[in-house]
């Protein structure tokens, strides 16, 4: 996917282009593309629903708002043996929330 910044005419592709995200109050977020070059909005980018827990205690809830009732649970859930795909939503909703990932609370030990 290309873009065309109306106001300097620079081409971006997605994945080269700079992706900011607009955290929502329900949290959520949407992403958009904005040109490296003059800053102009491009796009609202398409993404994917929020991650959902599919087992245990939080079961059939989103990871973002669990981060916020629970983080502890999270942080303890990241250190389990959990699909990696899983493990990088929490570590991404947990860093959302201005956890530190270099912190003991994302060792995978």
């Amino acid at each position: 996917m290309e873009f065309i910044c109306k106001k300097c005419g620079l081409i971006h592709r997605l994945g080269e282009t700079k992706i900011k995200k607009n955290y929502l109050s329900n949290g959520g977020y949407h992403e958009k593309a904005y040109c490296e070059n003059c800053g102009t909005f491009l796009k609202n980018l398409p993404h994917a629903k929020p991650a959902k827990l599919y087992f245990g205690k939080y079961k059939g809830g989103f990871i973002n708002v669990i981060a916020k009732k629970d983080s502890s649970y999270l942080q303890w859930l990241i250190k389990q043996e959990i699909k990696i795909s899983l493990k990088n939503s929490i570590i991404e909703a947990l860093e959302a929330l201005g956890h530190d990932k270099e912190s003991d609370l994302f060792s995978r030990n």
